[in-house]
């Protein structure tokens, strides 16, 4: 039909051989002749308003069909980001699942009787996990560079259900970070997560407990967005300023482990008597300083 129109407005031509609808020189016409010129418009005008009223139409439409996906006050959401996907080429192993059942991933990097846990994605909308995964993948592909007598545990993502759905807590909205057994555990509720109806009450807790039990030397934790290296624990301030000094991050104290009841930084020093470094990134890349760093965490 539009292309009609187009013939009748535009490609008519008259019995003298104009063209229709064309704009043409002032002339003085009879009153007979104007009421034809007016007769051989009227298919154009009349097509004219049929494709105004065809594109409101369809204005109207694709406002009902926009009101009817998303409902008055409803925002259109980014889709979440997949869960970790890890390199076939690393021999990853699962140590527990999380609340919806996915695996909760580990890999083994040199050997010998001095263990150094790296644990990635606690907090499931950070970039721990992103940086886990690359420092496994380096290793993979260096494994030179793992001291000898050292075996380096990273687990990819503590927090798969919450990297799944870029949110900080696992799927219950528990702070994974909160929920460790301490002494000091209680009930708490964050900005928009809690602290678990118990202690060590999620699977993804209790995965990580079940690991620390390998007799880790240290263990580091890797979380964002600070730019700077905390610690905890015997000998943690020492570490800190050779990992600090290795990747150009400064070192910053958070405050006391108590400040933190059910933390990590509080459960590794309080069972283990071993120092805890938390590293926290500014970036979701693995940047050669950042590399130093890790590789000065775990010699």
């Amino acid at each position: 039909m539009v292309f009609g129109c187009l013939n009748v407005s535009t490609g008519y031509r008259n019995a003298g051989g104009s063209k229709v609808g064309q704009e043409e020189p002032t002339t003085t016409t009879s009153g007979a002749t104007g009421r034809a010129r007016a007769r051989l418009r009227e298919p154009a005008v009349a097509c004219l308003a049929v494709l105004l009223l065809a594109g409101a139409g369809v204005m109207a439409l694709g406002a009902v069909g926009h009101m009817l996906a998303f409902p008055r006050g409803a925002r259109a959401s980014v889709p979440p980001r997949p869960a970790s996907a890890t390199s076939p080429a690393i021999d990853w192993r699962a140590v527990g699942t999380s609340v919806q059942g996915r695996p909760i991933l580990i890999a083994t990097f040199g050997s010998g009787g001095r263990h150094v846990l790296v644990i990635g994605g606690i907090h499931g909308s950070e970039f721990g996990a992103d940086v886990a995964e690359q420092f496994a993948a380096w290793l993979e592909a260096n494994p030179a560079a793992v001291p000898a007598g050292t075996r380096v545990d990273i687990i990819g993502c503590a927090n798969p259900d919450g990297r799944a759905a870029a949110q900080k807590g696992n799927a219950d909205r528990v702070n994974l970070n909160g929920n460790f057994p301490t002494r000091n555990w209680k009930r708490q509720k964050y900005r928009s997560t809690t602290a678990g109806p118990r202690p060590a009450s999620e699977p993804e807790t209790q995965a990580l407990v079940r690991v620390l039990d390998g007799g880790y030397v240290r263990v580091v934790s890797l979380h964002s967005q600070g730019g700077f290296v905390d610690y905890d624990g015997p000998n943690g301030a020492e570490l800190a300023r050779q990992v600090a000094s290795a990747s150009g991050m400064p070192v910053k104290k958070l405050g006391p482990a108590t400040m933190y009841a059910g933390s990590l930084g509080t459960y590794v020093p309080e069972r283990y008597g071993v120092p805890v470094l938390t590293i926290e990134l500014s970036t979701r890349v693995m940047t050669p300083a950042v590399l130093s760093g890790l590789l000065a965490s775990v010699r």
